[in-house]
């Protein structure tokens, strides 16, 4: 089941809902949101949820051993068997057949692994019930010791599938004790309709343009425009696509009594990739940069490193190239958390390469480059990154790189391009309107809208009535865009 679906407007939210507030007893509202959770979840094929309820009781157990015994030993083992057990399953739906077959094709064998149907989230969720874990080993968090209210914290509904990563420690209390005021349950809706007219008019309707670029095909015939314009708008895409789910995440979450943290912040206005990624996702690079980064540069072979001395080298030395090290390895690590693939081990080389150029080699220059201009050469990097990220197949990333910069690869060598195409022109003309209007909702539009009118004699009263009538008819043009749609799912469900 999906956010942006009629069954879920229509019938799955209003009915949990309506059980939800029914009574204000706390056991009532977690089992009709742990029920809800797991209905939601199995809707498509139930099997799934046996690997989550698997990796969500295994670190249950674990975290209880861990925070029980004394002896070091014992925990670091009790912490072994929670990573081995999430992390193998991980493994075992996502990479095994990358794994195998590459091995495979290595060796020249003829061995052949299917690809396992992946569970939908379930990096999201390995990731949420391993961060508990390591939590409670670190000592931040105390263990949770009724199993029901951890599998509740895993599955619950809104942040499930496509995230955003929750930690445990964010939500501890209000799994015990939660509370919706009416203020909650009006920002809470307004904000979830807010992701659903993200996701129907404007990521929909981006990757509608997108399938009508060549890039539809095979993606030999791109010309140099074509190669732009089909990135930026796959740019346009994902960026609604995932934030909207965040949004509307955020949204049902305060309406439930939750408080998710924000998980984008207007990445397109970034001036250098660091920032761009602080903005981009902030879930996922705050638990890579707190979980694997972090112990990597205490662990004890890069304290070592970044300790080294040397007549030749100066200490800094060293503690830059631990630091470059474990960047690199932070974001190869990032790139086979999308997926399997050659592509996303590239993308994520190719981001842990920019923020390594960014601080050590051209930190000294980008102070003093003009804001625009570090913001033009974000958004080629971010456009590069797109492309290296949307194919799974690698040759077709070379292709789209090279009509980038007006080239193609052919038997006889480099050839050039076309300037611009038919299809593209066909393209560009039937939806420059949206584009601008998209590029427009990338901005932070409200906040400027709401500081104008601070500054003028709009009362609140009036400024909420405009918003609401504003947001009611927004409602009302995505069920009607609803009806009229196919299945589309979110983007990031494949992770």
């Amino acid at each position: 089941m999906v956010f942006s679906s009629l069954t879920f407007l229509m019938f799955f939210l209003p009915l949990v809902m309506g059980l939800y507030f029914l009574r204000s007893n706390i056991r009532w509202r977690n089992g009709i949101l742990l029920v809800s959770s797991l209905l939601f979840y199995g809707w498509s094929d139930p099997v799934w949820i046996l690997a989550m309820l698997f990796s969500t009781f295994l670190n249950y157990v674990c975290a209880l051993r861990i925070a029980k015994t004394k002896h070091s030993f014992i925990k670091r083992w009790y912490l072994f068997i929670s990573m081995a057990g999430s992390l193998g399953l991980l493994f075992y739906f996502k990479y095994s057949a990358f794994t195998l077959n590459g091995l495979s094709a290595l060796f020249g064998s003829d061995f052949r692994m299917d690809t396992p149907v992946l569970p939908i989230g379930i990096s999201f969720y390995t990731f949420q019930v391993l961060s508990y874990t390591l939590d409670v080993y670190w000592e931040k968090t105390p263990v949770q010791k009724k199993p029901l209210r951890l599998l509740l914290y895993v599955s619950c509904f809104p942040q499930l599938i496509a995230g955003p990563i929750v930690r445990y420690d964010d939500i501890e209390q209000r799994l015990s004790k939660r509370y919706t005021s009416p203020d909650d349950f009006q920002a809470g809706m307004r904000r979830f309709v807010v992701g659903l007219s993200k996701k129907v008019l404007l990521a929909n309707i981006a990757g509608a343009a997108l399938n009508e670029t060549v890039l539809a095909g095979s993606g030999t015939q791109l010309s140099f425009a074509g190669a732009w314009l089909s990135a930026f708008l796959y740019a346009l895409q994902i960026y609604f696509d995932f934030s909207a789910y965040s949004d509307m995440a955020i949204g049902i979450g305060r309406v439930l009594g939750f408080e998710y943290k924000e998980n984008f912040d207007y990445p397109y206005i970034s001036r250098s990739a660091g920032e761009f990624w602080r903005r981009w996702h902030i879930s996922l690079g705050t638990w890579f940069r707190e979980y694997l980064m972090y112990p990597l540069m205490r662990s004890r072979i890069f304290r070592k490193m970044s300790m080294k001395k040397s007549p030749n080298r100066s200490k800094m030395y060293y503690r830059n190239k631990a630091t470059i090290i474990c960047t690199m390895i932070v974001w190869m690590c990032t790139g086979l958390w999308h997926g399997a693939s050659l592509n996303f081990v590239v993308w994520g080389l190719y981001y842990g390469l920019m923020m390594v150029l960014e601080k050590f080699v051209f930190d000294k220059i980008l102070a003093k480059t003009p804001g625009v201009i570090k913001w033009f050469f974000t958004m080629i990097v971010a456009l590069v990154s797109f492309v290296i990220f949307y194919y799974t197949d690698f040759s077709h990333v070379s292709q789209h790189l090279l009509a980038m910069v007006g080239l193609r690869a052919g038997e006889g060598g480099f050839g050039v391009v076309r300037l611009i195409d038919d299809k593209t022109v066909e393209v560009f003309k039937t939806y420059a309107v949206f584009m601008v209007i998209a590029c427009a909702c990338c901005l932070p539009v409200g906040k400027w809208i709401r500081d104008l009118l601070g500054k003028t004699t709009v009362t609140d009263r009036t400024a909420n009535g405009i918003g609401t009538l504003i947001l009611s008819g927004l409602l009302v043009m995505s069920i009607l865009f609803l009806v009229g749609q196919s299945f589309n799912p979110f983007i990031y469900f494949r992770f």
